[in-house]
């Protein structure tokens, strides 16, 4: 609970309100232009035994001193209790608890737990989101994995058909005077550059579809009333790694093909239709 626009509570503050933005939206004013307005409130209260609905209008006005951007939520204003000490109120439907730090969060509610309380914190919430992100990571990283496996093979099986290809072209390099060493470092390097291009290449798509679904949840959020958020996100250091491994396969895939080039005959190479 923390207001984005002003301040918080004092101890010492009295007739002071915190809104969120669906109050200031119902004035059709800026955040910025209703901060430090000052307003008069009307409290509604249903008798529990009559079901009878009394207003109670309350003398002093409040001055707004703090703004909490919730989109899509429904318009509340924040008292303080001493504020409203007058009208008869014996119940609350429920409260919300700040604590000083994060550390005692757990002590404070385990004690509001002990003492009956149905207790609901945001640290919960954000608990189950982390799972389900986690889970979502762990999902997605096996399907690099085999992804990752699957453009090895056939990068094993290009480079392959690659030399089956140039058979002849190898005998030509062979007889004018190419080393072993010579012809392997030529297809290792094709093999390189196949997977360095391919990494490079992977990364455009990805951060091109990322932008488009991201676009896409944005228009979907507007249009319920939320707010914008990225939900992709793209360090320089995951960019240089992805392109890293993808060179790195490309190595490795093209090993095993660069050395049988190496060790063709030229004879037969020559030979070879």
């Amino acid at each position: 609970f923390a207001p984005t626009i002003g301040r918080d509570f004092e101890k010492s503050d009295r007739n002071k309100v915190i809104v969120n933005s669906s109050v200031v939206s119902l004035f059709n004013l800026s955040p910025e232009e209703f901060l430090g307005k000052e307003i008069k409130l009307t409290v509604f209260l249903t008798d529990e035994e009559t079901g009878e609905v009394k207003f109670f209008g309350i003398p002093e006005k409040f001055e707004v001193i703090g703004i909490l951007e919730e989109a899509g939520a429904s318009p509340q204003i924040y008292v303080r209790v001493a504020d409203l000490k007058d009208l008869p109120i014996k119940e609350y439907q429920f409260a919300k608890v700040k604590v000083r730090r994060n550390e005692e969060m757990k002590e404070v509610r385990e004690k509001l737990i002990s003492m009956g309380f149905l207790v609901s914190a945001l640290s919960d919430t954000i608990e189950q989101a982390n799972k389900i992100f986690r889970i979502i990571q762990v999902v997605l990283g096996i399907f690099g994995v085999v992804a990752l496996v699957v453009a090895a093979i056939g990068l094993v099986n290009t480079m392959t058909i690659t030399l089956l290809e140039r058979t002849n072209e190898i005998g030509i390099m062979r007889a004018i005077g190419a080393s072993p060493s010579d012809v392997k470092w030529l297809f290792l390097g094709e093999s390189v550059i196949t997977g360095f291009l391919g990494g490079i290449g992977g990364i455009i798509l990805g951060i091109f579809g990322a932008h488009i679904f991201n676009w896409l949840v944005n228009i979907l959020a507007r249009a319920l009333g939320g707010r914008e958020i990225d939900l992709f996100y793209f360090p320089f250091w995951f960019i240089l790694f992805i392109i890293l491994l993808s060179t790195l396969v490309g190595l490795v895939a093209g090993f095993f093909p660069a050395r049988r080039a190496a060790k063709l005959n030229p004879l037969e190479a020559l030979r070879y239709k």
